[in-house]
Order: C-alpha cells, then sequence, then structure tokens
C-alpha cells in the first residue's frame, strides 16, 4: 500500500515538473513579446498590427495565469495527500 501511494506521488510530482516546465516556456515567451515590443517603433504599424501584437501578448500572459492557477492547485493537492500519508 505504501509502495502504491509513492508511486503515485512520484507520478503526480513528474506531471507537476512537465507543467512547470510548460509554464517557464509560456513565460519566455511572454518575455519575448514584451522585448519585442519595447524595441518596436509602433509608428509604423497600423492598428490592426499592434491589436493583434498586444492580443497575442495578452494571451500568452492569461495561459500562463491559469497554468500557474493550476499549479497552485495541484501543489496543494500533493502537500495535503503527504501530510495525510503521514498522518497514516
Amino acid at each position: 500500500m505504501v509502495a502504491s501511494s509513492l508511486s503515485q506521488f512520484a507520478d503526480d510530482l513528474n506531471e507537476y515538473i512537465n507543467s512547470h516546465d510548460d509554464l517557464d516556456t509560456k513565460l519566455r515567451q511572454a518575455n519575448s513579446l514584451t522585448r519585442i515590443g519595447e524595441n518596436a517603433d509602433f509608428d509604423q504599424f497600423s492598428k490592426e498590427t499592434i491589436r493583434h501584437y498586444l492580443m497575442a501578448l495578452s494571451e500568452v500572459i492569461e495561459n500562463t495565469i491559469q497554468l500557474s492557477e493550476q499549479l497552485s492547485q495541484e501543489l496543494r493537492r500533493l502537500s495535503s495527500a503527504l501530510k495525510d500519508q503521514q498522518i497514516q
């Protein structure tokens, strides 16, 4: 029983690590878009192009926030499960 619980915990932890890599990728994408925006001369672009750029940045940020929230919930669940295992 304990071996099964530890195996499940290890699987859950590996899933968290993979999700953390996804979060890192999204943060790097947002950072890249921000850096591009810092160096862009927006006067040379149409309003539609600027709007699409900002929508893309907003989408990356929103996806990052959602993933971060999911990871936080999962960590709380893992922590609770680990505490429950220690009590038993």
